[in-house]
């Protein structure tokens, strides 16, 4: 019997908006959990990759961004295709071309570029759709005329010198030496984010393939709209905790508040978060101190509705929920039809809310996003790259001069992505061709010991590898004349009359190549029995290759095997559990 196939999942963590130290350690450790512990496939939105904290802190460390980018050349990493984008590319040139009425919705969370620095963003655009990652050049001496344009502080001085004031003359020379000194990481920062969405534009197992607009049975709009418009939601009967139930109240009756205004029947036919979150931090200015908290829990609201939208966007998911029985769209080429799958959407969202089994799981979701992040919600966007320092799985341990003093705060304890990269082995995931046939928690469940066996039976070959290989140090160690005839045989020495320096490196480089091919040969010989077994069950071929490494990288991967276990099992207990708990607390 075949290993079942691997499944895709939809995580909440890595979103955008989740900006803390905290929650960039709790995104890691969630991605990381489900490719290693539970041989998932994680999909990401577009939203997630090119704007979030998360990703870019994996991206842009030199520590983990070649493991990274690995995972996502074999597949366990992908990038969800939607809409009318197919690849990064696109969704980048689109959202650097938006409207001029528009502009004001878009941001990236964390590269260092302003609103209104148009002419970058058309840098950024022109880059990015030719491929052309020499544009941003890391440059210590910038050009008096580059400086200008990477800030848009700095344009209205400049249009009008000889009008400006003693003071604004000082604020233009502080500006101009901020930038000078500023130039070469934002140059940096850029580059690095040109060159990985060109990457990941152009490798095709990080594409997830794209789901029919017809088989999208809601969206982000349509559950928006069930939360604010259904009479009788039973959120206390699905585990909401009781103090938060008038909360939630109050942020539906904020939500109609801000629908009724002009601005806010704009927002009925716009299946945008970021219009709907902009047009409530402007509703949320002057508010008092009751009005703000029901204001942050409608921005809790928001971010979750377009969690399960987004998760409904993605081909083939594991969800939470059962999500049988909702009523599947028409074929969308005709206006009437379009009509009707609006309308079958929002009663597909309406039925949801009406479901137990979901409200449960979207309940316990917003009891942890309230706890977790609520000091967030309305917070003032930022264009600044915080400088988060990555520290590697063997600083997990609690160190006083790691985990303690001001700047803790600004430490990440992330997990070491090439222990990921080596639990899967440099395999590619297999995705099945239809849906789950049951939820995430029954799936795991059945999928987890077939997942555990495939990694037992590899750690198995490696360690089989090593011991052989330490065998045979030992016996060569203490057996002069095996080695000697050995050496003997295959080059033609006296060694009677051979100068020591010549025998040694002549033992080094036997020994190196008899261990290197021990040490290849037991897996190799594990793996060949194994696929022998597979092929005999399934009936199908399969071959295996055989490589001889370098004893140094042999030894390396041993070592981050043993410091794999450790990881998975010690440390995951330490820090993601102790994580998750933070957050539900």
């Amino acid at each position: 019997m075949q290993t079942p196939a691997n499944h895709a999942v939809f995580l909440p963590e890595p979103d955008s908006v989740r900006r803390s130290a905290r929650e960039i350690e709790l995104g890691q450790w969630a991605i990381f959990t489900e490719i290693v512990r539970n041989g998932h496939v994680v999909v990401l939105s577009f939203n997630q990759v090119a704007d979030s904290y998360t990703l870019m802190n994996m991206l842009l460390d030199d520590r983990s961004r070649d493991a990274v980018l690995q995972l996502f050349r074999l597949g366990w990493l992908q990038v969800n295709a939607f809409g009318s984008y197919y690849t990064l590319a696109d969704y980048i040139s689109s959202v650097t071309t938006k409207k001029p009425e528009e502009k004001e919705t878009f941001l990236f969370s964390w590269l260092p570029v302003q609103q209104g620095e148009t002419f970058l963003l058309g840098l950024i655009r022109k880059a990015v759709t030719s491929s052309n990652t020499a544009m941003f050049p890391q440059q210590a001496h910038p050009a008096p005329r580059d400086l200008w344009i990477l800030n848009a502080e700095i344009e209205p001085l400049l249009a009008a010198p000889n009008a400006l004031t003693p003071q604004e003359k000082e604020v233009l020379q502080a500006l101009k030496k901020e930038i000078q000194e500023d130039y070469a990481r934002r140059m940096s920062d850029i580059g690095k984010f040109i060159s990985i969405i060109v990457q990941l534009s152009a490798t095709r197992p990080a594409i997830h393939p794209k789901k029919a607009q017809t088989d999208i049975r809601y969206d982000y709009l349509a559950l928006l709209h069930a939360i604010l418009w259904m009479p009788n939601i039973h959120w206390c009967a699905c585990g909401l905790e009781p103090k938060l139930a008038p909360l939630v109240e109050q942020a539906r009756d904020q939500l109609r508040r801000l629908a009724s205004t002009p601005e806010g029947r704009k927002l009925h036919n716009r299946n945008n978060r970021s219009d709907w979150s902009y047009k409530l931090k402007a509703f949320s200015t002057g508010q008092t101190s009751p009005q703000r908290d029901a204001l942050q829990m409608a921005n809790a609201l928001i971010d979750l509705c377009y969690h399960y939208a987004s998760e409904e966007s993605v081909l083939h998911v594991l969800k939470h929920f059962d999500d049988s029985g909702l009523l599947p769209l028409p074929a969308l080429n005709q206006p009437h039809s379009r009509a009707a799958a609006k309308w079958l959407r929002h009663i597909n969202a309406r039925r949801l809310f009406q479901r137990p089994d979901f409200l449960t799981v979207f309940v316990r979701h917003l009891n942890t996003y309230w706890q977790g992040h609520r000091s967030l919600f309305l917070a003032r966007d930022t264009d600044e790259l915080l400088a988060y320092r990555s520290v590697r799985h063997w600083h997990l341990w609690d160190d006083p001069a790691l985990c303690g003093g001001p700047d803790s705060a600004d430490i990440l304890h992330t997990p070491d992505w090439y222990l990921a990269l080596a639990t899967v082995h440099n395999r590619p995931p297999t995705l099945p061709s239809a849906p789950p046939p049951c939820t995430y928690p029954l799936q795991t469940k059945a999928f987890r010991p077939h997942w555990r066996r495939w990694r037992f039976v590899h750690a198995l070959g490696s360690g089989l590898g090593l011991l052989a290989s330490f065998l045979l140090i030992l016996v060569l160690a203490h057996s002069e004349t095996f080695l000697d005839t050995v050496i003997g045989r295959i080059f033609p020495l006296n060694l009677d009359q051979t100068s020591q320096l010549t025998k040694m490196l002549v033992s080094v480089l036997v020994t190196s190549a008899l261990v290197s091919l021990l040490s290849s040969l037991v897996p190799w010989c594990v793996s060949q029995v194994r696929r022998g077994v597979a092929r005999l069950r399934s009936s199908q071929p399969s071959a295996g290759a055989f490589h001889i490494p370098d004893i140094l990288d042999f030894y390396k991967k041993m070592g981050r095997s043993l410091l794999g276990w450790v990881s998975t099992t010690v440390l995951y207990r330490k820090k993601y559990r102790a994580l998750s708990k933070s957050a539900r607390r």
